[in-house]
């Protein structure tokens, strides 16, 4: 699990414990799949495709792609570009999900997938259920900043990145109870970045009876150059909360000069937790310090 490091010791790698997922739900968009052959040793096979919208064709970008069964998976690129590697044993029966927010789900062999024309299986998008809500209305008028504010560089949790991995870090945000919240802005506080870029993806849990739900309403890209300080999303839509939400950020894109990089984000020990996974395929897990992950909403 992540570890939190202290003062000197903050260039330290976090070591990741993964375990299965029993279940997942998730959004699943097309995709056109390209068998090209298999490795030496244990028989791999390496898949080649592009995760697209049906409706006009074009590449759904950063969509996921996993399997619960071999519990690995995979992010697309920019372009709804991807590569994986999974064992050549698994291709008829082993069910895959391919996943974005706003659009409908499927789970599917992948052996199927591979043998079906480009026209095949194929799903449209879905709206958004998306509140008729006038921001500048007296409802809502009373802005407040929830989650760890914590801006330390001397508490941070580091994170070992692999870019489209489906890594994700996480905290569940209370808000004040008994009030309609309006989501205005996200934020994270980087501590120490060597990267050159970073484009990040914020993600929106709701959390029905206490539980995180399997996928996330809605997500947010924000790239950045910044080696410390706070990045920040706007939430352009309206997306209303109540009591408590998860909030998760994972990295889609990096960039960089150097071979070996650094990422440490800012933590706190009183908080309510750090939850991280490693594929949305796996269940998440919880860690003894919290990122510095906020939400700014204006309440009634």
């Amino acid at each position: 699990m992540p570890t939190t490091t202290i003062s000197k010791g903050a260039d330290r790698q976090l070591v990741h414990h993964i375990r299965c997922a029993k279940e997942s739900l998730w959004l699943v968009v097309p995709v056109v799949i390209c068998l090209l052959g298999a490795q030496a040793g244990i028989a791999q096979t390496l898949l080649r495709g592009r995760v697209v919208n049906c409706g006009d064709t074009t590449g759904i970008p950063y969509a996921n792609l996993y399997s619960r069964a071999l519990m690995l998976g995979t992010v697309a690129d920019s372009l709804g570009n991807f590569n994986l590697s999974l064992p050549a044993d698994s291709l008829d029966d082993c069910a895959f999900t391919i996943s974005s927010v706003g659009f409908a789900s499927e789970e599917y062999t992948l052996g199927k997938a591979i043998q079906s024309s480009p026209a095949a299986p194929c799903l449209f998008p879905v709206p958004l259920d998306v509140p008729q809500v006038t921001v500048a209305s007296k409802r809502f008028r009373d802005q407040k900043t929830y989650g760890n504010t914590s801006e330390s560089s001397n508490i941070v949790s580091g994170w070992a990145v692999r870019a489209r991995s489906g890594a994700e870090r996480g905290a569940l945000i209370r808000l004040k109870p008994g009030r309609d919240h309006l989501l205005k802005e996200i934020g994270i506080h980087i501590a120490h970045s060597t990267y050159d870029s970073l484009r990040l993806r914020f993600n929106l849990y709701s959390v029905p009876e206490g539980e995180i739900a399997r996928e996330p309403s809605h997500s947010w890209l924000v790239q950045t150059d910044r080696d410390n300080g706070w990045i920040k999303a706007q939430v352009s839509q309206a997306v209303i909360a109540r009591e408590r939400i998860f909030l998760s950020v994972e990295i889609v894109e990096t960039w960089s000069r150097r071979e070996r990089d650094v990422l440490h984000l800012s933590a706190g020990l009183l908080t309510a937790g750090l939850y991280h996974r490693e594929s949305r395929a796996l269940p998440w897990q919880r860690a003894k310090a919290g990122l510095s992950l906020t939400v700014t909403t204006l309440r009634e």
